[in-house]
């Protein structure tokens, strides 16, 4: 009986691999075992209420770490909606236009490419090819890239009437 309620909570091990994982890929270290995560999501999710209940959605909770610096483990995290972990990040450290900007150029200067172009635009299935004053572009993103500005930036002119779909 209290395997399904883990189920149902989203207190899976899959849930804490996943997690580790992350952790471990943003060089974070991760001092939970699965036994302590699952105690600590257990005492966390009964202090919110009944209805409380782990995962990424709207109104659900994430193990946070305060003030979104050192270590995961229990006495440096609590349970928060990703609306309360995004107001810890420092605000220097938030990304912003110009930030996304900087980091797309330093991708393509090192070499990176649009995912889009191995799909070669007009071959994936989900593109939608545009015109621009710069001429046809088999898909937003491409045209995006063409232009050295993010992919949301793209859309952003299509919907401001600046580009047209095709």
């Amino acid at each position: 009986m209290a395997r399904k309620k883990e189920v149902r909570k989203g207190l899976t091990y899959g849930a804490f691999s996943t997690q580790r994982k992350n952790a471990q890929a943003r060089n974070i270290a991760f001092n939970f075992t699965y036994d302590t995560w699952l105690a600590w999501w257990e005492q966390a999710l009964s202090t919110l209420g009944p209805d409380a209940k782990r995962g990424l959605r709207l109104g659900e909770y994430m193990m946070c770490r305060f003030k979104d610096q050192g270590v995961y483990e229990p006495g440096n995290v609590y349970a928060g909606t990703c609306a309360q972990n995004q107001h810890d990040i420092a605000p220097d450290k938030r990304p912003s236009s110009e930030n996304m900007k900087a980091r797309w150029a330093a991708y393509k200067a090192a070499g990176g490419a649009c995912w889009l172009e191995d799909k070669r635009g007009d071959a994936h299935p989900k593109s939608k090819a545009v015109i621009t004053p710069a001429g046809r572009f088999g898909s937003i993103a491409l045209a995006a890239e063409a232009y050295n500005i993010t992919r949301q930036g793209g859309f952003y002119k299509v919907k401001r009437g600046e580009w047209k779909l095709e």
